[in-house]
Formats: structure tokens, sequence, C-alpha cells
């Protein structure tokens, strides 16, 4: 039966939930449904009223329903006829109630459907309340998690960004999206640290314990001085360290291998690029090695140290090169933000460093140098000099007194050295010494020397055998002479003693002579005394006969005598003979020693210098020796890649894909508060917008409270917001664009 509405209370009028008699029904199949992932932002209640006005299929009921929350409600319609819907509008005919105002529509889910008769059904229908309030609702400021609104942020622009900063207040926040492992390049620069330029663009430096730059000498008279040390590169070296021209290095190595007593002094001798020393550098401290050879001694100031004056801005635009490897998703801003795209600074050398493009100011990168030239402490370090600034930030500057200079530190701002590429093992070349020059210059005065003394040996040994030569002779002489003298002294004395054996013959035989005569007197007066005479005549006799025994005595005694004296002669003459021999023998023998002494010494001498000669000739066949040692990236300098190149990456593939469609359907995280204003404001796009947001505030007179907290559960859980029905489900992602004419938002 009809309840008239003249029964009905205005509550029940008011009430979303009451269906008054001749309420217009209409069943409908939408696009959206009862959980909310898509809404249409409706920009006027004319605009929806309009568009479901269009819809067909409707009814009138014709008695009262009350629809109390959660329990269904009959209506006269065939199952058949309802099952296929998912939606009905009621529309309550115009009240006579006088603050009720024209006729309400109220929209609904169809969330079940139950057979009740052939022209009866049951539905279980829940209250739409994004589109029953639309045009009503307005959102206060809330806390936005992710959505478009990232993407129409009037403060960034659309698509490729211009400023690093700008993508960094943005658009840094992490999405906890799967980019793949690889990151492709799309574009490239290099920084060459060995420029094309008139002459060389590399020194040759020399760190050698020898002052290089005083005359070395000559081979016959070599000289050496000891490096004195002075300040170098900012500390000291106990060396000397020069640089030169790489023209001048062949020059060098030819005079180093004259001069190898020099050259071994050297302790290495490596290359550095020009690109990094002070360009005053080449008009200061003017040498010639050798006194020949032109080069620079190498002072306190020769590289870039920490007041930094190379500054390089890389010609490309970050973005405009990492927009070449985005191709069709060069529009989504968050693509140039790490870690979709990064920037990796390269020396070649396996230890890259890499760049979020987010953190440059600007939308150039400007590199800058700082080197420290003196071995072992030579590096060079090539960084981003306006990476990882802030609000705020600036350059630290301050004065420093080091180990030999006092100066200015210019830190610059940002990241400074923490984000650097390093360029080390600077090449290391061998010096090769000729041994054999090396060692006649070291033995000069050695050699010198031993032909010095074996010849004073010689000259030494002929003295000392002319000496033992006249010795010898005049021992043999003096000898001979004694003999003789002896001998002569014999033979007088032989004549001496044959003398006095003749004299003492002859004394005798006159004794003889005059006894006899006496006896023979005395014979014959004793005779004739006492016998007469023939007593006389034998003492005459007897007398007679001692003459003639001591005439034969005397005879004898002088024979002997003179046989002594002949045989004394002769042994005399015979040992004068023997005398005159031995002399002859020991003058000759002294002679011979003599000879021979003079002959050993000069062997000896010939010896002597044969040997210092051996000498000589071994050094000639010793091997060349180095000084120094090869090493270092020489690899890189014979390949001209000494320098940093600046590549751009992109993830790729179905990654990037991926990742831009991710961004398109969704947006970007946001995490700040916004004003959001109504739900056609927040339609920040041309076709649909995602918002998620915490903590939103709303108002809609025309709801209670628990419809109020559904549209914040709404907006909490993430919806998307759709310009119209028909494109939902039907859209391109990629069609998708800001919109310039609604809402800006700037935050």
């Amino acid at each position: 039966m009809d309840i008239p509405v003249s029964d009905m209370n205005a509550s029940q009028v008011l009430s979303p939930t009451v269906w008054p008699t001749g309420s217009k029904v209409r069943l409908l199949q939408v696009p959206w449904d009862s959980a909310y992932r898509d809404v249409v932002a409706w920009e006027s209640k004319e605009e929806r009223d309009a568009w479901f006005a269009k819809q067909s299929g409707s009814w009138y009921a014709t008695n009262f329903q009350n629809l109390r929350p959660g329990e269904p409600v009959s209506v006269p319609v065939p199952y058949s006829s309802v099952y296929k819907y998912n939606y009905l509008t009621v529309t309550n005919p115009q009240q006579p109630v006088t603050d009720e105002g024209p006729e309400r529509t109220y929209f609904y889910f169809i969330t079940n459907v139950e057979y009740l008769s052939p022209q009866a059904t049951r539905l279980t229908v829940q209250l739409d309340v994004m589109t029953t309030y639309a045009g009503s609702i307005t959102f206060g400021r809330a806390y936005v998690e992710s959505g478009h609104v990232g993407m129409a942020n009037a403060n960034l622009g659309a698509g490729k960004p211009t400023d690093g900063k700008k993508l960094n207040d943005y658009l840094s926040l992490p999405e906890g999206l799967d980019c793949g492992d690889t990151l492709t390049p799309c574009a490239r620069e290099y920084y060459n640290l060995l420029p094309m330029q008139s002459g060389s663009s590399t020194y040759i430096i020399i760190v050698s314990t020898a002052n290089m730059t005083e005359s070395p000498g000559t081979l016959t008279n070599p000289t050496l001085k000891t490096a004195q040390g002075h300040p170098c590169d900012r500390l000291v070296s106990g060396c000397e360290v020069y640089a030169m021209e790489v023209a001048e290095f062949s020059n060098f190595m030819s005079y180093a291998s004259d001069y190898s007593w020099v050259s071994q002094c050297i302790i290495c001798m490596y290359a550095f690029p020009k690109s990094l020393t002070v360009e005053s550098f080449a008009t200061a401290d003017k040498v010639n090695l050798f006194g020949k050879v032109p080069a620079y001694r190498v002072n306190s100031g020769f590289s870039r140290g920490t007041n930094i004056t190379g500054d390089v801005a890389v010609s490309n635009s970050i973005f405009d090169a990492i927009a070449k490897g985005l191709g069709d998703d060069a529009d989504v801003s968050k693509m140039y933000a790490y870690p979709y795209s990064v920037i990796e600074l390269a020396t070649f050398t396996g230890n890259p460093i890499y760049l979020k493009p987010q953190l440059v100011d600007g939308d150039k990168i400007h590199l800058k140098a700082i080197a420290q030239a003196l071995m072992p402490f030579a590096k060079a370090a090539v960084f981003p000099a306006n990476y990882g600034t802030h609000d705020g930030d600036s350059a630290l500057k301050f004065t420093f007194s080091g180990v030999s200079a006092t100066g200015e530190v210019n830190i610059t701002a940002g990241d400074f050295l923490d984000t650097a590429v390093w360029i080390t093992d600077f090449p290391q070349f061998s010096v090769v010494n000729n041994n054999y020059i090396t060692y006649m210059a070291s033995t000069t005065h050695t050699r010198a020397y031993s032909y010095q003394n074996a010849s004073w040996q010689q000259t030494r040994g002929n003295l000392q055998a002319s000496g033992a030569y006249a010795t010898g002779m005049n021992f043999a002489n003096m000898q001979q002479e004694n003999s003789e003298r002896s001998l002569n002294a014999s033979r007088v004395n032989t004549a001496n003693n044959y003398q006095a054996a003749m004299s003492n013959a002859q004394e005798a035989a006159t004794g003889g002579y005059v006894g006899s005569a006496l006896s023979s007197i005395s014979g014959a007066a004793h005779g004739a005394a006492g016998g007469g005479l023939a007593g006389g005549l034998l003492g005459a006799t007897s007398g007679a006969s001692g003459v003639v025994s001591t005439m034969a005595s005397q005879r004898i005694a002088e024979t002997t005598a003179a046989a002594q004296r002949d045989a004394s002669n002769t042994a005399i003459a015979a040992s004068m003979m023997n005398v005159q021999h031995y002399g002859d023998v020991s003058r000759q023998n002294a002679g011979i020693d003599y000879n021979t002494a003079l002959a050993v010494n000069k062997g000896d001498y010939k010896q002597a210098v044969a040997a210092i000669n051996a000498n000589v000739q071994d050094a000639q066949l010793t091997p060349p020796s180095t000084v120094g040692q090869m090493g270092g990236n020489g690899f890189n300098w014979s390949n001209g890649l000494v320098g940093v190149c600046i590549t751009y990456k992109t993830i790729t593939g179905a990654a990037k894909s991926a990742v831009s469609d991710y961004f398109r359907r969704y947006g970007y995280a946001v995490k700040r508060f916004i004003e959001l204003g109504t739900v056609a404001d927040m339609m920040c796009m041309t076709k649909f917008a995602y918002w998620r947001v915490l903590e939103s505030n709303i108002t809609c007179a025309d709801a209670n409270e628990t419809e109020r907290e559904a549209m914040r559960g709404i907006m909490e859980k993430g919806v998307t917001l759709w310009a119209s029905p028909e494109l939902i489900g039907n859209t391109d992602v990629r069609t998708n664009e800001v919109r310039k004419d609604g809402k800006q938002y700037s935050f």
C-alpha cells in the first residue's frame, strides 16, 4: 500500500536511506564500482545529472522503501532484467518540506542481486558517497602520500626538468620500484687532461738524488754533486725534482747515457699532465740538465692545489642528454632522477662514481681539478663543483701553513672531494745506464792509481835490481880484491918465508962451516997433539966432512925452501885464478839476476796493466742497468684515455617501461601537506588523477560523519579521479597529461 507523502516525516525525506513513493529509480551499468578504485571527478552536480540523464532504463517506485543499513531492498523488476546492472540511482520527488529544496538524487552501487519471484528481485545496495555528494565535497589541507599532483606541481613544471635542484626538491623520494639491474649509456662527454696543443700536453718529471744542473765533468774527470733538496709542490723533497718537455726526452736520454754516473742517481721518472699544473710554472725556475737539456725545477706551486683554477662546464645539459635515453618517456619528470637515471664519472680505471642528477645544481656539471705532482704522493682529483649543494651551502675558505707553503684553501660548496674520481698510477719510466761508462767514471782515479802503481812497482823493482846488481858486483869485486890481497900477502909471505928459509939455511950452513972448520982444526990439533998426523988428518977429515954435510944440508934447505916457495906460489897462482874465476862468476850471476829482475819487473808491470785493462774490457761487456722502474697506468696514456668521461645512463628495456607506466598511472611519491580543494580541483590531469591522501579534512554539509569517514577512507586507500566515465578502463596512460586550465598546485 502506498504511503501518502503527507504521512512521511522530514527525517525520512532528508535521508538517502529513504525512497519515497514516486521516486524515480534507474538501473545502470557504470564503469566504476564499490571498491572506489575509480571515482568520476564531476565538475558539478549538473554535469553529473546530465550524464545520468542520458542513461536508459528506469522505473518509478509505487511504495515507500526504507533502506536499513546492511539490509536488501525489493524491487518490482525481474531478476533477468536486473542482474546485469551494477548501479542504480534514486531521484526523490520534490517534497513539500520547507528546508528540503528541489528533488534529490542518490546514487547506489548494487553489491548483490537475489531472485525473489518472476516479477521481483532483492537488491543489496551501497550509497555511492562520492557521486551522491559530487560538487559539495571539499578537502582541506591534507598529507598527500602520492599521486599525479607530483606531476602537476607548478614549481617543477611538466616533462623534462631544467634544474637539478627542483628535481631534488620534489622528485627525489624513493618509490620502491624494481629498476632492473642495467643502466644503459645514452650520451657521453669527455674532459681530456691531455688536450691537443702546440707541443706536448705532458711533462716528464725526474726525481734525482744528484744535482743534475751542475756540470757532470768528463769521463776522465767526472764530477757529481749531491742534491740539497728544496720545497716541491707544497711539500719538501730531499731530492731534486725537475720537469721537462717530452720533446727533450730523447736529448736527455742521450746525455744520460754519456753521463751515466749522474743518471744513475735518478730515483724515478714519470709523466704528468700539463693541464694539472699552474699556468705560471713554465715561466719560472728554468734550468739546464747536464748543462745542456732545457728543463724546469719543480717549485712549491707546481700543480693545481687548494686554490683550484680549473673549471670546466660540460657542454651538454644533463637533462637533454638523459632525454635521449628516455625516448618516449622523456615527458616523465621523475625518470630524470636517480635511480632511474644516473651520471657516471669515470677515468677508465675500473672505479667510476655515480652521481644523482637531482643533486646537480643547475642543468650542467662543472668540473674542477686538484692535483699533487710529487712522487710517491702524486695523484689528481676531478670532481663536480656544483654537486650536492644545498640552500645556504657555500664555499669554505681559510688559510693554512703547510710543510713548505702557506696559502688559501678553497673548499667548494657541495660534496667536494667526496665525489671525486682520482687519477693515480702516472706512467713511470726507467733510465738505462751504460754501466761501462759508469764503471769507467767511477774507477777513473782508481785506475789512474793502478797504472801509476804498476809503473812504480816496475820502477821500484828495477831500482831494487840495479841496487842488487851493484851490490853483487861490489861484493864480488870486494871478495876478489880481498882474496887477491890475501893471496898477494901469501905470495909475499911465501917470498919472505923463502928468504927466511934461505937465510936460515945460509946461517945454518955458515955455522956448520965454522963448526966444521973449527972441528977440523981442533981435530987436527988434537990429532996432531995426541995422535999425530993421522989423528990430525982424521980430525981434519972429520971437520971437512962436517963442512960437506953442512953444505948438503944447506942445499937441501935451499931446495926445500925453493920447493916450498914454488909450491906456495903455485897454490897462490891457482887460488888467484880461482878468485878471479869466482869473481867473474859472481859478476856474471849478478848480471843474470839483474837482467832477470828487469824482465820480471817488466812482466809484472805488463800483467798489472793487463789486469787493469782486463777489468776495463770486462766492464765493456757489462749489460746496461736501469734506475727507476717501469710502472703506472701506461695503457690509458698510450691510448689517450687520460681524463674524465661523463656518461649519462638510464634504466632500459622492460624496467624503463614498467617504471614509467607506473608513474603515468599512479604519479609520484609526494609526502607533503597540500591544500586540496574540491574533487574537481583535484582533477589535475586531463584524463585521470591518482591520489593517496592521509589526514585529510573534509567539508561536505550534505553528508553525515559516517559518509565523510567513508570519503576519508577512499582517499587514504588511494583513488583515481576520472574526467569522465567513458575514460575508465579505456584510457592509454601515455595520453594523460598535466592539465593546464585547472587548479595550480604549488608546494
